[in-house]
């Protein structure tokens, strides 16, 4: 399902090596980040990405090349804290409106797929969908298609 991101949408949020969860949060914009990249090739910013740092900063750092990045993702975590994109791992979290977009989606692709493979006389819409359902419960589609051909279906 592909979800589309928006300002506002609720988004759950992991470390930036991906091995704890840190909760969840808003994603309040798309904001210019700054970060370092040091003379190892590592990749580090200040807790606010979005100050330029200062060429003292800069030298705490170690010194590196400031690098500016566009539209990252600014997220406000529930908990108040401020994240960025290029900190953490984000998903946004599907809402019901997304899930009824694509289900309405998927019985549109279904219903042009039954026109299109012009069933037996007397199967149904609903009958397709049923099988297909018990497709996704475990029969073979090549199983499902034989069902369908011989009218075989609820």
């Amino acid at each position: 399902m592909e979800l589309g991101i928006r300002v506002g949408a609720r988004v759950s949020v992991a470390s930036g090596d991906g091995q704890s969860e840190m909760g969840q949060g808003v994603l309040t914009g798309f904001v210019t980040v700054y970060g370092v990249q040091t003379s190892t090739g590592a990749l580090i910013s200040l807790v606010d990405c979005e100050r330029r740092p200062s060429e003292a900063e800069l030298a705490a750092m170690g010194g590196g090349e400031i690098i500016e990045l566009e539209d990252n993702p600014k997220i406000e975590m529930d908990d108040g804290r401020i994240v960025y994109g290029c900190q953490v791992w984000w998903n946004p979290i599907p809402t019901l409106v997304d899930y009824n977009k694509a289900i309405a989606g998927l019985m549109l692709e279904f219903y042009q797929l039954w026109q299109k493979e012009a069933p037996p006389s007397g199967v149904t819409f609903r009958q397709y969908i049923m099988a297909i359902c018990d497709m996704i419960e475990g029969e073979s589609a090549e199983e499902v298609r034989a069902k369908l051909k011989n009218g075989d279906v609820l």
